[in-house]
């Protein structure tokens, strides 16, 4: 009878449609196509739109991210509608005021997001590779969100960071990012201003914790649900 319980168990447990998977292959893609699209001091109307299509990309894939959370319907709504306005406005009308708007909008969106992907993954007690996916997620959300940050203060403080003058792009944000969050070394880009070195040290302590708190945290889901199945058995 044991093992018949544990067979019915293990079939009446429910497979859920992966809902990070598509969130994290597009925000892969947008961390690949900015710097082939953006950095040029002259960008193409055709690359500026092609940069628009991908990261329209996100919002809708976070819309299929929180599908399952029927609570946040409003939310989504309201922040598809918003984003696809943000993003599409601030690619054909320049004006300071509006692309400051559209950039503290994603800062506080990126934020909420990190915020509820790292509660549903923490408060998971088994993990699943739509577990995995939201981890990585998170990563790429905080390198990204970094980013943003990195160009307002580069926007509104110049000369916060130093490039080499052969260098014939202009400052990425993208690229200094993920530099500093997998602390990976600075060669060309380095943060000169107090604002920007004090993000950056803060960036990297974000990027040396966050892996070694999900790592133990799996392996800690794991060790707990495979003595539970043993225990069960």
């Amino acid at each position: 009878m044991t093992a018949l319980n544990y067979i019915k168990k293990k079939s009446s447990v429910k497979t859920s449609k992966p809902r990070f998977l598509y969130l994290l292959l597009v925000l892969s893609l947008w961390v690949v196509v900015y710097p082939a699209l953006y950095l040029y001091e002259e960008s193409s109307l055709v690359n500026i739109i092609l940069g628009r299509v991908v990261v329209s990309l996100v919002p809708l894939a976070l819309l299929y991210a929180f599908d399952n959370f029927k609570s946040k319907k409003f939310l989504k709504i309201f922040f598809v509608v918003f984003s696809l306005l943000f993003i599409w406005t601030t690619s054909f009308f320049k004006n300071s005021l509006l692309d400051l708007s559209y950039s503290l909008f994603l800062i506080s969106l990126y934020s909420y997001i990190i915020i509820f992907l790292l509660k549903y993954i923490l408060s998971s007690d088994e993990i699943t590779a739509d577990t995995i996916y939201g981890s990585i997620c998170v990563y790429l959300l905080i390198g990204i969100l970094w980013a943003i940050i990195y160009i307002l203060i580069n926007y509104n403080f110049p000369n916060s960071f130093h490039m080499p003058l052969s260098q014939n792009k202009v400052f990425d944000p993208v690229y200094f990012s993920f530099v500093t969050l997998t602390t990976l070394g600075y060669g060309d880009i380095i943060p000169i201003s107090n604002y920007a070195r004090a993000l950056s040290f803060l960036e990297a302590i974000i990027g040396t914790l966050y892996p070694a708190i999900i790592i133990a945290r799996i392996i800690g889901v794991y060790i707990s649900s495979k003595n539970k199945n043993s225990i069960n058995a």
